[in-house]
């Protein structure tokens, strides 16, 4: 039996079965009615949708230490500039020069609009209304920057204890965000939640058969209700919760643990699938197949087409560094 002792290696067998569901949410679809339908919002909205608050929760629980120090917090942050931010700016300057340059003759080149490309752009691949910068999937790591520089003050807040989880559910079940740009009600929740299980310990850690029972029983409550979203908000965290406890377990009696070597090219797919995957969907959709076959045929491309851009990017050590933020040494908690 492998030895899984902590839980740094279930963080690294995450990433990419993450990523790919990520990847799931971005694919253009068109509806087809009835069950069809029914079925897709349930594996969007009800299984998809587990990916950004777990990335949040993993984000906390690698960046929060149990004691704060002053020290500890300004060496995270330091690497954080390299795992974050240089990419983070890196893939956001790459959809600029690929969608506004070639496409938005008329867009105003002012100092104040280039720089809302890296914060809230009104041009987006993905046609979003929500606040993101121009990759539309970046929004997670802004926020994750945010959360990072601001994680102090879940320190400051530390006698609360168990009301710090419980005040972090409500914010997100009444999505109730910080009056500052880059805090999404998302974010504050799951970040906050996974410093408190760093910090506390996992609730049934050693209990993975009581989350898998708690998750089917949610699962099929949240179908019974008709995809309910308060439901879905209010048991969103215990989904997240048990994927610590479940992952320990599989890798524990499995061989899934291969997953853990894909940890970079997880990121490349997550950083770049916005900016061919509409694109890759309109190429479909022109040949006039069947929108089942489009759907499928665009999801599988843009896996191929990130598996090509990953060993293109890793062939070059400055342009690796850049993009993907040296992450040969991922963070471990402290």
């Amino acid at each position: 039996m492998k030895d899984v002792s902590n839980y740094n290696s279930v963080i690294a067998f995450l990433r990419l079965p993450l990523t790919l569901l990520v990847v799931f949410i971005h694919v253009p679809y068109t509806s087809m009615g009835g069950d069809v339908d029914y079925i897709h919002e349930f594996w969007i909205d009800g299984i998809c949708s587990i990916a950004v608050p777990a990335f949040f929760f993993i984000s906390g629980y690698l960046f929060c230490p149990v004691k704060f120090s002053w020290q500890v917090y300004g060496e995270k942050l330091k690497r954080r500039i390299n795992t974050l931010l240089i990419p983070y700016i890196a893939w956001n300057l790459i959809a600029l020069l690929v969608l506004i340059i070639p496409y938005y003759h008329d867009f105003n080149y002012s100092v104040a609009n280039v720089l809302a490309v890296f914060v809230d752009c009104k041009y987006s691949f993905l046609h979003a209304t929500s606040s993101s910068p121009i990759d539309y999937p970046l929004w997670y790591i802004r926020d994750l920057i945010v959360c990072c520089v601001l994680s102090p003050m879940f320190y400051a807040a530390g006698k609360l204890k168990g009301l710090i989880p419980a005040i972090s559910l409500i914010l997100w079940i009444c999505e109730i965000s910080l009056p500052i740009g880059g805090i999404s009600a998302i974010a504050i929740c799951f970040f906050t939640l996974g410093g408190c299980v760093r910090i506390y310990g996992l609730p049934f850690k050693n209990r993975p058969n009581s989350w898998l029972i708690s998750i089917v029983l949610i699962l099929c409550i949240y179908l019974a209700t008709g995809l309910n979203l308060v439901f879905h908000c209010a048991v969103m965290p215990v989904i997240v919760l048990s994927l610590f406890p479940l992952g320990k377990w599989i890798l524990a009696k499995s061989k899934w643990d291969k997953f853990s070597k894909y940890g970079n090219f997880a990121f490349v797919l997550y950083a770049s699938h916005a900016i061919f995957i509409k694109k890759i969907w309109n190429q479909f959709m022109a040949i006039g197949l069947h929108q089942s076959v489009v759907y499928w045929a665009t999801y599988i491309l843009m896996i191929v087409v990130g598996i090509m851009l990953y060993y293109f990017i890793q062939r070059n050590v400055t342009i690796s560094s850049i993009l993907i933020g040296k992450r040969i040494n991922q963070d471990v908690p402290k």
